[in-house]
């Protein structure tokens, strides 16, 4: 792995995230029939600030999802303003496979009928075995992981996580001075 200079998104326990999002659910796409137990996978790959949890979901895996770490500015309500995801989904889905794999039956040659050396055209082919293997050849949908959510998940309000005005603070210990003013007097 290559050197890089530590970014704010590095504050991010890399485990403590796996701990909260790693957790199976039944996953249904279209019908109860095609339910099963999914787990999404936190990626240690990380692009930018790493500060926006991009989930990355692909067709043939939904509704099973990987998580990377990525820039907060790729923010798709941003794009004019500045880089999207989708300028950077192509880097983000290698780093996804270099670290998970690619899925697939690999074989030492080509497949005949695809041209791959990792098929996914046999029919008893699944790729929920393989997971956290990535097969993305059919493309993919992101959307991303929302920050109280998160912090209500590792176990904490997010409302007491989030800066507060000065003012805010200031009276909320004004009323505790009071309060104790108050408890004290016989």
């Amino acid at each position: 792995m290559a050197h890089r200079e530590m970014v704010v998104g590095d504050l991010l326990n890399l485990q403590m995230l796996k701990d909260v999002i790693e957790e199976e659910f039944i996953g249904t796409l279209w019908v109860e029939g095609d339910s099963g137990p999914m787990t999404p996978y936190v990626c240690e790959a990380s692009f930018g600030d790493g500060m926006l949890l991009l989930t990355v979901s692909t067709i043939n895996q939904r509704p099973n999802y990987h998580v990377v770490r990525v820039d907060s500015g790729w923010n798709e309500s941003n794009w004019h303003f500045g880089e999207t995801v989708g300028e950077h989904i192509d880097a983000i889905i290698d780093a996804i496979e270099d670290e998970c794999g690619r899925a697939g039956r690999c074989h030492d040659e080509l497949c005949g009928n695809c041209g791959e050396e990792c098929c996914t055209c046999l029919p008893d082919y699944e790729t929920r075995e393989d997971w956290p293997c990535i097969e993305a050849d059919g493309g993919c949908s992101w959307g991303h992981i929302r920050w109280n959510w998160l912090l209500k998940a590792i176990g904490g309000n997010a409302a007491d996580c989030l800066p507060r005005p000065w003012i805010e603070i200031r009276m909320e210990q004004i009323g505790r001075e009071i309060q104790a003013k108050k408890e004290a007097r016989p």
